[in-house]
């Protein structure tokens, strides 16, 4: 057991819980004395035999002191008070009663107990509280040399601190871990566990006194001297520090015996009065009169006390430490006089196992004594302590270092078996930990069987090894042992038991395995277990032609065993073999067993062999790749019509013939292996079509209708035998009396009109179908006589009502007037019409009028028609209908469409005579919707599908039936947020990039999300629109940037797309004013220009050009003629009279070993000339007065020609100047176009 785990710290009490046989009935009664009075008054005796204190005469203010009397009521006993006026109070023990009084000088007060009891009384004059015990007195107390008790003495104990008893109350309202840790009894022996010392603990804190009183051998002279006697002191390991005394404040402390405090208040002129408080388990009071004092010279003083705490006293056992701690004394001035404040010295316990090992809590609060549990024995620990106060906490103590007591071993693990046999067993176990004291030997016993009582063990072996041999056993027994450790200070807890058996006589050899089910791919071999012989069995397989021996297949207790992973129609041999405890038997006789044959694979390259006829074709085939283990005797070849696979073959060759087929017919055929297992798997089908013949002969046509005197309608129907191809065109034939043939019809409908007929004449007609072959036969002849008059007009019809939309209307048949009558028209009259419509035609003399609206007058009436035309109409009849189920519902229509629900509103129809129950809604298949409250015309339908077309019906319900639903309202749901578009880079430069991205349907905003440098970053909207591409600028040169685009439609905003990766580019140098011309000569002439703003980084440099302008209107040749980081250059080697244009641009050189120079655009050229030669001066030279002008107007000439010929910089500017203006023409004359629109 590994005891370096955090120890247990409980802050336990130790009371004295002796029972009281007697009733104690004690009386005090406040004395009540006036400031003027000159009388003192003695202890006295009232006449009900009640104790009385007495107090002397007041004194002057500035010898007042504060006194305090504690009376401690033993369990089970009573003690009345006497208050102010004649209020009777009484307190049942276990209870502290204290009486304060903050004048007059220090008092006696007498105490008269009655015969039996006992009055002990402890005072302490720095603190000026006394405490009074009364309790029966135990007889042993004269036996054990203790003074009689004391009663009306006052007791001084000089430098000794008195100390605060529980009074001996019960313990249910302590804690339970309290509870269980009490040591009670009056015994002369120490009632503390072994090894615990206590120790006495003198402190003194805020003004008043708290001690912790231990039975100890070291003291108990010291106590015994007073009159207290050693049992009767009362062990507390769990107190609270008393908080200081002010005036008029009330103390209390957390005990869980309740208390009553008593407070004497003197004044001038006026009597003590008594405020009565009952303690509070979980709070303490404090003074009325509250002021906080929070300044730095305090804050200090008590950090010093706090600092001065003194190391803890440790008492150590084996496996637990108590640990005593002295409390600092902090100051009246330092409290707080605030009742609802209180507070209190807070402890923090560390302890660590080793020596520069870190630290940990283990306990923190109020309690001066702590017990640690659960310990290792023999073991170091570090223990330090430090006090906190409100807000602030002391240093740590030095550490305490202690060692435990060692103790027993632990519990040993339980004996582990070596080895056994039929005589003997042998065991080895571990050493257990020896806690400190060295383990002199084992004791290891054991008893014969599993189950027998503890004081059948005996002894087999007592020595310090950790391995014995136990011989002369019997065989096939089991024995039980346990063991113990023993060292110098006394033996463990035994160990668990561990049951043994001795071998016994194996197994005889076993059956060998019977198969019970063979497999393609596994064998099930079964065999018999013999009862209270076999335990486990082995099974070995061997197969045929490997050369690999037996391997073992199963080793188990069970009685079957499937072998798989086996090759199809394969040999295998097995044997078998029994064990037991006491060995295995020999192997059993080897079997053969042999796996299932499989059935053969389809055949392969099935083909049509040779051409295909309209009656027949052949068909070829391999054999297949694997037949299963076993010979294919045959081959079963099928075809398909369309109406199911019929076998055609069957025979060993690979090759049929398929005949008696239809011509131009498409058949499927197939393809199996056949052995004795059974028919393969089947090929892959062929599909093979015959060729298709002329077109088989019609049926016989037939009269639609009566032939009329000059007309007839033929039908027709097409040949059942089409000749394997589709049907083109039929032609109809007319065979008049003298046997001339005329074509009436040739198209590809089944139906025509012959018209051109004589009335009364006979006819014969004739039908042929045309393929894309050839022609077929004509048809059987239709022998046709025209006829003659109109019939007269049929009687008046009877209708019979049947149903709510059933009316059965019929006549008699009137005189048809020589010509047989053809069929009846039958006629009827609405409720919302005007005129008569034809309802039905027919030769039936009765018809059954359907489908008519519930509770509803109709009218009918009937004509005769025949050959010759339509007889005059009969005289109308009125029926009225039952009422019915409701009409159908009219107007649906779809109000509100989300992704996933739809709001569907319509009209109430007609209720048909019964009032509507309910609404059926139909929005797809077996997905219905009921509307229970039939005032409801609109219903919201729910958990749909998104983007999905649904049709919508209503249905009306009455107490009749269902109605008819309605027209179906087509609604396509929303779509979800749709999924974002691919986004490219269409154009980057320095502060710029231009973006592009594919198309989202239903779109109707994208948005452009940017990252500066960091892809995780949070990314901003740098555009919103309608556009498929956009411009983002103000960036920063040489930067990376993340874009990504997302799409929103009606259903919302899609994801973002993944980010886009752009790097700017490096900023050029701005453009150069043109550039300055000075001191131009013949042969030379210095330029300048102006230097350029300087970049982040690099350098600028700058590149001249030079041109030589030979004419006016020749193009301008710029050639480099330096480049340098200097303002200015003196161009040379001129030549004189020769018009030159220079210009410049800043070019930036990057410091990055792989970056280009990167140039700016170009200043505008400056034109200038060199001067001429001086010529030689001649007398006839004229004056110099016209060359001013001459060189003015070549100055003017050159202004111009640059003015209508601009250089090469400004040509891009013109451009754009002249697209903006076309641009704004456009946008004048076309925007007030479509605002009219």
């Amino acid at each position: 057991m590994d005891h370096r785990a955090s120890p247990t710290v409980s802050s336990s009490s130790y009371t004295d819980s002796t029972p009281s046989d007697q009733h104690l009935d004690v009386g005090v009664e406040s004395c009540r004395t006036s400031h003027m009075s000159s009388e003192s008054s003695n202890n006295t005796q009232s006449e009900d035999g009640h104790l009385r204190a007495a107090h002397q005469p007041d004194q002057p203010e500035h010898t007042l002191q504060r006194q305090e009397h504690v009376i401690t009521v033993m369990s089970n006993e009573q003690l009345k008070i006497h208050l102010k006026g004649d209020t009777v109070r009484h307190v049942t023990g276990p209870a502290n009663v204290t009486m304060v009084s903050n004048s007059g000088p220090h008092t006696p007060l007498h105490i008269h107990a009655p015969q039996g009891h006992i009055v002990q009384q402890v005072y302490d004059e720095s603190s000026g509280i006394s405490r009074f015990i009364l309790r029966p007195q135990h007889p042993s107390m004269n036996q054990r040399g203790t003074g009689p008790s004391v009663s009306g003495h006052r007791i001084h104990h000089d430098g000794y601190n008195a100390s605060y008893l529980n009074g001996g109350g019960s313990s249910q309202h302590l804690p339970l871990s309290l509870q269980q840790q009490q040591y009670t009894g009056y015994s002369t022996q120490h009632p503390y566990p072994a090894g615990f010392q206590p120790q006495y603990h003198h402190h003194l804190m805020h003004g008043a006194v708290h001690h912790m009183v231990h039975n100890g051998n070291q003291n108990n002279n010291h106590i015994l001297q007073h009159g207290v006697s050693a049992e009767d002191r009362v062990l507390s390991h769990h107190h609270r520090s008393v908080q200081g005394h002010r005036d008029k404040q009330v103390h209390s402390r957390r005990h869980k015996d309740p208390d009553i405090i008593m407070q004497h208040c003197y004044t001038n002129g006026s009597s003590a009065e008594v405020n009565e408080r009952s303690l509070d388990l979980n709070s303490c009071s404090s003074s009325t009169d509250s002021h906080e004092t929070s300044s730095e010279e305090e804050r200090r003083i008590v950090l010093e006390l706090l600092c001065s705490v003194p190391v803890p006293e440790v008492k150590v056992e084996s496996r637990r430490a108590v640990i005593h701690i002295t409390a600092p004394d902090i100051p009246d001035s330092l409290l707080s006089s605030d009742e609802a404040v209180c507070p209190e010295i807070q402890f923090q316990l560390q302890y660590t196992d080793k020596k520069d090992g870190p630290y940990k809590v283990v306990y923190e609060g109020d309690a001066t004594t702590i017990e640690m549990q659960d310990l290792k024995p023999a073991t170091g620990y570090y223990v330090r302590i430090c006090a906190i106060f409100e807000d602030i906490r002391g240093n740590y103590t030095e550490p305490v270092i202690f060692e435990t007591l060692p103790s027993p071993p632990d519990k040993p693990l339980k004996p582990k078996l070596v080895q056994t046999t039929k005589s003997f067993i042998s065991l080895k176990w571990n050493a257990p930990a020896d806690n400190g004291s060295k383990i002199t030997h084992y004791l290891l016993e054991y008893y014969k069987g599993e189950q027998l009582p503890q004081s059948a063990y005996s002894t087999c072996y007592k020595g310090n090894k950790k391995e014995f041999k136990i011989n002369k056993l019997l065989p096939s027994q089991c024995y039980t042992f346990r063991l113990s450790a023993v060292n110098g200070i006394g033996s463990s807890e035994y160990s668990d038991e561990t049951v043994v058996c001795t071998k016994g006589v194996p197994p005889p050899i076993p059956n060998p395995p019977h198969l019970s089910e063979s497999t393609t791919s596994s064998l099930l071999l079964t065999w018999i277990k013999r009862p209270g012989v076999d335990r486990e069995f082995v099974l070995q397989q061997e197969e045929e032609n490997t050369g690999h021996g037996f391997i073992a297949a199963y080793t188990g207790p069970e009685v079957s065993y499937r072998v798989d992973h086996l090759q199809k129609s394969t040999a295998y041999k097995f044997r078998l073999q029994a064990a037991n405890d006491d060995g295995k038997s020999s192997w059993s006789t080897v079997v053969t067993h042999r796996t299932r044959a499989d059935v053969a694979t389809s055949p392969c390259k099935l083909t049509v062999k040779g051409k295909v006829t309209s009656r027949m074709f052949r068909l070829s085939w391999e054999p297949p790749v694997e037949d299963g283990g076993v010979d294919v005797e045959s081959y079963v070849a099928q075809l398909d019509s369309g109406q199911g696979y019929i076998q055609v073959y069957e025979g060993p060759v690979c090759e049929c013939s398929c005949a008696n087929l239809l011509p131009g017919f498409t058949y499927k055929a197939r393809v199996a292996a056949k052995s004795v297992v059974g028919v393969g798997q089947w090929s892959e089908s062929v599909e093979v079509t015959t060729r298709p013949v002329v077109p088989g002969q019609c049926c016989k046509p037939w009269l639609h209708g009566k032939a009329k005197a000059h007309v007839l309608h033929l039908k027709w129907a097409p040949p059942e035998n089409t000749g394997g191809a589709p049907i083109r065109t039929f032609r109809a034939q007319l065979v008049n009396a003298d046997n001339t043939v005329r074509q009436v019809y040739q198209g590809p409908a089944t139906d025509c009109m012959v018209a051109g007929l004589s009335p009364g004449r006979s006819y014969l007609l004739q039908v042929q179908a045309v393929n894309e072959v050839g022609v077929g036969e004509w048809s059987e002849p239709l022998e046709v006589i025209s006829g003659p008059g109109v019939p007269e007009p049929p009687t008046q019809p009877k209708c019979l009502v049947k149903s709510p939309h059933v009316v059965v209307v019929s006549w008699l048949a009137p005189c048809n007037n020589g010509a047989k009558i053809t069929e009846y028209k039958l006629e009827w009259l609405k409720p919302d019409q005007q005129e008569y419509i034809l309802l039905s035609s027919g030769t039936e003399l009765e018809y059954t009028a359907k489908s008519l609206l519930a509770n509803t007058e109709y009218s009918f009436r009937v004509q005769a028609v025949n050959s010759s035309g339509h007889s005059p109409y009969s005289l109308p009849v009125t029926a009225l209908t039952l009422p019915t189920s409701p009409s159908a519902v009219h107007h649906v229509k779809v109000t509100a469409v989300s992704a996933n629900s739809i709001m569907v509103s319509w009209k109430a129809p007609d209720n048909n005579g019964c009032e509507i129950t309910q609404y059926n809604i139909e929005y797809g298949k077996n997905m219905l919707q009921s509307v229970t409250d039939s005032c409801l015309t609109e219903a919201l339908i729910e958990d749909l599908n998104p983007d999905t077309l649904y049709r919508v019906r209503v249905q009306a319900v009455n107490s009749v039936g269902a109605g008819a639903f309605s027209s179906p309202a087509k609604v396509s749901t929303l779509s979800l947020p749709p999924s974002p578009p691919n986004i490219e880079c269409s154009g980057v430069t320095y502060n710029s990039v231009k973006l592009k991205w594919s198309e989202v349907d239903k779109c109707h905003r994208y948005t452009i999300w940017m990252c500066r440098g960091d892809p995780a970053a949070v990314p901003q909207s740098v555009y919103q629109g309608v556009a498929q591409f956009c411009k983002v600028s103000k960036l920063q040169e040489c930067t990376p940037y993340y874009f990504s685009v997302s799409a929103t439609n009606a259903a919302g905003d899609g994801s973002p797309s993944l980010p886009l990766t752009v790097v700017t580019t490096r900023t050029p140098p701005h453009s150069l004013k043109a550039p300055t011309v000075k001191e131009a000569g013949e042969d030379c002439c210095t330029i300048s220009w102006q230097s350029a703003k300087t970049m982040l980084t690099g350098s600028i440099e700058y590149r001249l050009q030079l041109s030589e302008q030979e004419h006016s209107n020749s193009p301008l040749d710029y050639k480099q003629v330096y480049q340098g980081s200097g303002t200015s250059y003196t161009l040379s080697q001129l030549s004189p009279g020769t018009s030159y244009s220079v210009r410049v641009c800043a070019v930036r050189v990057c410091t990055e070993a792989s970056a280009d120079t990167i140039a700016g655009a170009y200043s505008p050229g400056v034109l200038f000339h060199t001067s001429k030669p001086a010529p030689a001066p001649t007398p006839t030279q004229p004056t110099d007065t016209t060359r001013p002008v001459n060189s003015q107007l070549a100055i003017f000439r050159e202004r111009v020609m640059r003015a209508i010929q601009p250089d090469e910089a400004k040509q891009p500017y013109l451009v754009m100047a002249a697209l903006l203006f076309v641009v704004g023409i456009v946008m004048a004359v076309v925007i007030p176009y479509l605002l009219s629109l």
